[in-house]
């Protein structure tokens, strides 16, 4: 294809490629870690030593397990040091709030960003923006009853119309996702906490293996802790898959404007 057709293809029509992935950042950042063209240099040609493939995946490995982390040592603040029994004034609870204020914040600047994807980055900031309002219901329902409830319907509604006006756009962007790594990420995440931390929090579970000794501090320690593991992985699959969109698309203008000059 000649550069002048690549330059008329539409964005959607192009073949969907993975995104970067976190060690292909870290690979980029260990070739140049001060200058802009160490980050360059992730796309470029030449093929990363073995060497560097293997400390990148340590790196990477080192900052999942700080990441996965992040869990239980909450929830030991929370019960050693802040004495409460997780509830909705916990460490936890915090910061799984700052966590989804984060995922929602880094769809609204790719969408921002990338027209491309802003159809299906505006969808996925409303479904997590309505975690984050469902997070903290409580709050919420101290204004008013049924407050956090009409909030959700509101911007699920205003996401869901704005998304089906180019539903074509809208499935392209979350095809790019899904076939991505990141995309496994988010999957993964997704189920952790909209089954996993549920089926695991049960309380007919924990009766059933503590007896008498049953408290509901147990529950909410397991599926808190469950759920922010869940929000862990959903945050770190979201800022490599819209980093890796965003750099490749700075990579595709920096190649195509020394074309247009010529």
């Amino acid at each position: 294809m000649s550069d002048s057709a690549r330059r008329t293809t539409p964005d959607a029509l192009q073949p969907i490629h993975a995104s970067q992935t976190a060690v292909d950042l870290l690979v980029g950042m260990a070739r140049s870690p001060t200058t802009l063209p160490g980050w360059r240099s992730i796309l470029s040609a030449h093929a990363p030593t073995p060497g560097r493939i293997v400390l990148a995946a340590l790196a990477c490995a080192t900052l999942y397990a700080a990441l996965v982390s992040l869990p239980p040592m909450l929830l030991l603040a929370d019960l050693r040091w802040l004495g409460n029994e997780v509830g909705e004034r916990s460490l936890l609870e915090l910061t799984q709030s700052v966590l989804l204020a984060t995922i929602v914040f880094a769809f609204v600047w790719l969408g921002w960003r990338s027209p491309s994807d802003r159809r299906f980055a505006v969808l996925a900031a409303g479904l997590f923006a309505c975690m984050l309002i469902r997070e903290n219901d409580a709050l919420l329902d101290g204004i008013g009853d049924g407050v956090w409830q009409g909030m959700v319907a509101g911007v699920a509604s205003a996401c869901l119309v704005h998304a089906m006006h180019d539903w074509r756009g809208t499935l392209c962007g979350m095809a790019r996702l899904l076939v991505s790594r990141a995309g496994v990420g988010m999957l993964t995440g997704l189920v952790v906490v909209l089954v996993y931390s549920r089926l695991l929090g049960m309380g007919l579970l924990w009766q059933g293996l503590l007896d008498a000794q049953y408290m509901k501090l147990f529950k909410n320690a397991i599926e808190e802790s469950a759920e922010l593991l869940g929000y862990v992985l959903i945050l770190a699959a979201s800022m490599t898959y819209v980093g890796g969109r965003l750099v490749g698309q700075r990579r595709a203008k920096s190649v195509l404007v020394p074309n247009t000059k010529e």
